[in-house]
C-alpha cells in the first residue's frame, strides 16, 4: 500500500533522510513547509503520515514537534522512530574567494556549529532549514556567503562542499519520528 508520507522540507533536509529511511517501497515522500503544513495535511488526510525531528543530543528537543504532538493528544501515534547521525559541511558557491562574512543554517544547526562559526569571525542568518540555507547561497550573487547543511545538500544546488565537519562535536544524532492519525 502506498502512502504520502509529509517530512519537513525542502528536499536535502535530515527530516528527509529520515523519511526515507522510514518508509517503505512505493511510498510518496511530500515535503512540507512547517509542522503547521504537516498539521493540516494529516488532519485533511491528504498525507497518510508525518515524519519530525523530535530530539537532538546536541541541541535538545523540538519545540514545534511536541507541541504539535501536544496539541493533537490522542487523535496522533507515534508509529516509528529513528535516530539519524548529524554531521555538518560547509558549503559556498563555486570560485567564491572571499572570507567567509555571513553563514546561513538553521537555528539548531547553527547552535551545534557555533565555534566553527565563531572561529570565522562570520555573523549568521537563521533559515528554515538547512536545505534552504543552501538554495539561498546557491540563488545569491553575493560573495562571502556559505550554507551549513548535511553532506550533499549542497552539492545537490551546485554548491561546493568544504571538506570537513564543522559541528563542533562530533556524534551528534538527531530522533526523529513518524506520526499517523490514530
Amino acid at each position: 500500500m502506498t502512502t504520502r508520507i509529509g517530512y519537513l522540507g525542502p528536499e536535502g533536509t535530515f527530516t528527509e533522510i529520515a523519511a526515507r529511511a522510514m518508509s517503505g517501497a512505493g511510498d510518496v515522500l511530500v515535503p512540507l513547509a512547517d509542522t503547521g503544513e504537516i498539521e493540516r495535511e494529516l488532519l485533511a488526510r491528504r498525507i497518510g503520515a508525518g515524519v519530525l525531528p523530535l530530539m537532538s543530543s546536541r541541541a535538545g528537543g523540538v519545540e514545534a514537534t511536541g507541541e504539535l504532538i501536544e496539541r493533537l493528544g490522542e487523535m496522533v501515534r507515534i508509529v516509528d522512530d529513528h535516530a539519524e547521525a548529524v554531521t555538518f559541511r560547509l558549503s559556498r558557491r563555486a570560485g567564491d574567494g572571499e572570507a567567509l562574512r555571513e553563514v546561513l543554517s538553521h537555528p539548531k544547526a547553527l547552535a551545534q556549529c557555533a565555534a566553527f562559526v565563531a572561529r570565522s569571525g562570520a555573523t549568521t542568518l537563521e533559515t528554515s532549514s538547512t536545505a534552504e540555507a543552501c538554495a539561498l547561497v546557491a540563488g545569491s550573487g553575493e560573495t562571502g556567503l556559505g550554507a551549513i547543511a548535511a553532506p550533499g545538500a549542497g552539492a545537490a544546488r551546485g554548491l561546493v562542499e568544504h571538506p570537513g565537519a564543522v559541528e563542533d562535536e562530533p556524534g551528534g544524532v538527531t530522533r526523529f519520528v513518524r506520526i499517523e492519525l490514530a
